[in-house]
């Protein structure tokens, strides 16, 4: 099994969204990082792929991606290098999608 966990605080402090807009923005990121690494990973009986994602809202909103992949074989190293990247390519996903509802929020 390999579990790697990724905490990043984007600093956009959008305290109007609702938790409506947050449940899309989730939905929309863990369809996203289920069809990468999908594409990019051979999922077959041997290899099983867990993802999580939250949002906290305080001051600012804080979001935490986990990958969990579930293997009875070794894993390769190239996987690690996949999830690694397609978690990056989400956190810019997520940033998009807040900065796009947050310009439109009005005061």
């Amino acid at each position: 099994m390999s579990r790697r966990k990724y905490v990043v605080n984007l600093d956009l402090g959008y305290e109007r969204i609702s938790e409506e807009v947050l449940e899309d923005i989730l939905t929309k990121a863990n369809r996203f990082i289920e069809e990468r690494l999908s594409s990019h990973i051979n999922l077959g009986k041997n290899l099983d792929v867990n993802t999580s994602i939250l949002a906290v809202k305080d001051e600012v909103i804080t979001f935490e991606v986990i990958v969990e992949i579930i293997s009875s074989v070794p894993i390769p190293l190239e996987y690690e290098v996949i999830i690694d990247k397609t978690v990056g390519e989400v956190f810019k996903l997520i940033e998009y999608m807040l900065s796009e509802v947050g310009s439109n929020v009005t005061t």
